[in-house]
């Protein structure tokens, strides 16, 4: 506060800041109660200042009717009362913040939304808000006689007790950790805990101030988002990511253990044609059912994930020799065979199964997987129900595979790929029907690679849409010259494959590709491996029905192999059936094969669909087709596949023949 000379006789003694005597206060122009000290015959006054570190308090007054004066002893008695009296003033008014000071920390304490609570330097609990009791679902009562140790999950509380250490030793001021609170129904609440240490005057620790903010909610969407990464959605088994990271600390005792580990990939045959056939549904119930059996059948040491859509792994460790992969993958196959039943229908499964064994086949996780995956492609080429260990040979067959497909993208720019036409000629007119189109790849750096190992590259990757392209073009090319000269009185046979077939753009390019050479589209005949179209037989319907519609014939390939049901036949009206090479080689000489293709060719004669003879090399096969009723042939007994200019000194002179005989 501040005083002026004009507020009486404590505004003088305040400003000046010490003591002051005043003879005759009633004749004192700025004494304002002057009149009162006349009545009561108050002449003089004297005034001490109540002044402490600086700060103002008041002043105390004394008024007599005739003060004389005021010796040193005076007045160091009279400033004495004055500094007593500040301290008490200052005293109170301190008291007095406290006193607010404490009702605000009550208030906030009680009302915060985070749980709070003061701690003792032995854990007990001794003051609680009521958040950390909603939180935990104690009461203030219950919660008063519990410990910090006994409501921390143990797996958290090593932490929380070395930081607490930290804080009494003064290594830390305060800390925050994310950890587990047990409530009182015993399920675990995540917090996101801060505590720090309240000491007296003397550096003497007294107790902590703990707070715990709920973050369940957080934490169980994280935790659900690290299920998401680590596991299959619909099987909730550990995903290859996992996989790898479990296998990593399996890798390692085993080496303890001086053992093996073993990675079983398993790959789960028809998934995809009772998806077409039943739906998603079914099939979905499909994999839970094996998933569920390989669980069942594995140890507790023992791991089972899923990989890709088709794919399980399964990971055995610390096995002391190879023989017991052997007898864990007959009975894994046994599982998987066993018929599952789902809403009355009964589904068969088979498998087949790749096997990698650590350490003969990697010291690695991803070494270990990727082997074990190769080997599941070598074991699915042989049959269903069968198992495959891993082999160098594959190894080096993987790295042929990759060196051919390297080249491959640059054969068309090399000029590498060439077409060669084999003629099929028709039994009763010995004329020639269709020329087959086949590709052949002579590679500058890797010399004469045969279609069987380059084709099969191309389907895998976007490359056989490429060279499909450069095929179409090439046969419209030689067709268009052949008509020019008069000879093309025949169909152009050109091997397709499914994948083209499912790509939205074929029919347009097609389209686009006989019109820039002036044909129609009845001067082809697409051929389709018969094995392919069963696998894709709904996503190939639709276009081959569009083709069937522009007059495309089409021709089934490799017909007869592996395959005991001929229902597709009712989704599409193929033109020809081509018997496969292995029931016409030597058919002579075998009894078996001649029952087997005479029963093909009567089946498709009474559906009035002509047959091939693939592969026939001698005149005894060609007479023995010819007699059980096979309407066409193609093989080198009529041909080898010809270059553009063979061909059609081939077709000339055969055209001659014919004339000839008639």
């Amino acid at each position: 506060m501040e005083f002026n000379s004009y507020f009486g006789l404590v505004g003088k003694i305040l400003t000046g800041h010490e003591a002051l005597l005043v003879k005759n206060v009633v004749g004192t122009d700025y004494f304002l109660q002057a009149e009162a000290a006349r009545q009561a015959d108050l002449k003089d006054a004297l005034g001490f200042p109540i002044y402490l570190k600086g700060k103002s308090y008041g002043v105390m007054e004394f008024f007599d009717p005739s003060i004389d004066g005021i010796d040193a002893l005076w007045l160091d008695f009279f400033n004495d009362i004055a500094t007593q009296i500040g301290l008490f003033i200052e005293k109170k008014i301190a008291e007095k913040a406290l006193i607010l000071s404490e009702e605000k920390f009550r208030s906030s304490f009680e009302h915060a939304t985070i749980g709070i609570s003061l701690v003792s330097l032995q854990g007990q609990f001794f003051q609680v808000n009521s958040s950390l009791c909603e939180m935990l679902n104690f009461s203030k009562e219950e919660l008063l006689q519990k410990n910090l140790k006994d409501l921390t999950f143990k797996e958290d509380l090593v932490k929380e007790m070395t930081y607490l250490q930290q804080l009494l030793a003064g290594e830390k001021t305060h800390f925050q950790l994310e950890k587990r609170f047990i409530t009182k129904d015993h399920e675990l609440l995540w917090t996101y805990s801060s505590a720090s240490l309240v000491r007296n005057a003397d550096n003497i620790p007294l107790y902590f101030v703990y707070e715990a903010q709920d973050i369940s909610v957080r934490k169980h969407a994280d935790e659900k988002l690290i299920h998401l990464a680590y596991y299959d959605i619909l099987t909730g088994l550990p995903n290859k990511k996992l996989l790898e990271e479990t296998l990593n600390q399996t890798l390692l005792t085993s080496i303890v253990e001086k053992g093996k580990t073993v990675v079983f990939f398993i790959n789960i045959h028809r998934l995809k044609s009772i998806h077409e056939t039943f739906g998603t549904e079914i099939c979905d119930l499909v994999v839970k059912q094996i998933a569920l059996r390989l669980t069942d059948r594995i140890q507790i040491k023992d791991i089972v994930g899923r990989g890709a859509s088709g794919e399980f792994i399964v990971v055995l460790s610390s096995i002391k020799s190879s023989e017991v992969a052997i007898l864990y993958a007959q009975k894994l196959l046994s599982v998987i065979k066993d018929p599952i039943i789902i809403e009355d229908r009964k589904l068969f499964i088979t498998a087949s199964i790749g096997i990698s064994v650590f350490p003969d086949d990697g010291n690695q996780t991803s070494t270990l997987f990727k082997n074990a995956h190769m080997a599941m492609n070598s074991a699915m080429k042989g049959g269903v129900d069968n198992f495959q260990f891993y082999t160098g040979e594959m190894f080096k067959q993987l790295q042929e595979k990759n060196l051919i497909e390297n080249h491959l993208h640059r054969a068309i720019a090399n000029n590498e790929l060439s077409l060669h036409y084999q003629p099929i000629v028709s039994m009763e007119s010995g004329k020639t029907v269709e020329v087959e189109a086949l590709l052949r790849w002579n590679s500058k750096e890797l010399g004469l690679i045969p279609p069987s190992k380059f084709i099969p590259i191309a389907e895998e990757s976007d490359l056989i849409f490429k060279i499909g392209t450069w095929i179409l073009r090439e046969v419209c090319k030689t067709a268009k010259m052949l008509e020019k000269e008069n000879l093309l009185n025949f169909l152009f046979s050109i091997n397709i494959s499914p994948i083209q077939l499912k790509e939205e753009n074929f029919i347009p390019l097609l389209n686009s590709i006989l019109q820039e050479h002036g044909l129609d589209y009845k001067c082809l005949q697409f051929e389709i491996v018969e094995s392919q179209l069963l696998e894709n037989i709904k996503e190939s319907k639709d276009t081959i029905s569009a083709l069937k519609a522009l007059h495309i014939q089409f021709a089934i390939d490799d017909f007869g192999v592996g395959y005991s049901s001929f229902s597709y036949l009712r989704h599409f009206k193929f033109d020809r059936f081509k018997i496969d090479i292995s029931f016409i080689r030597n058919i002579d000489k075998d009894p078996k094969n001649i029952s087997i293709v005479a029963g093909i060719i009567g089946m498709c004669e009474a559906l009035g669909i002509p047959t091939i003879a693939e592969g026939v090399e001698t005149k005894e096969e060609y007479e023995l087709l010819k007699k059980i009723g096979c309407r066409e042939v193609q093989g080198y007994f009529i041909s080898y596949p010809l270059a553009y200019d063979q061909l059609k000194a081939f077709i000339l002179k055969q055209k001659e023949e014919v004339a000839l005989r008639g």
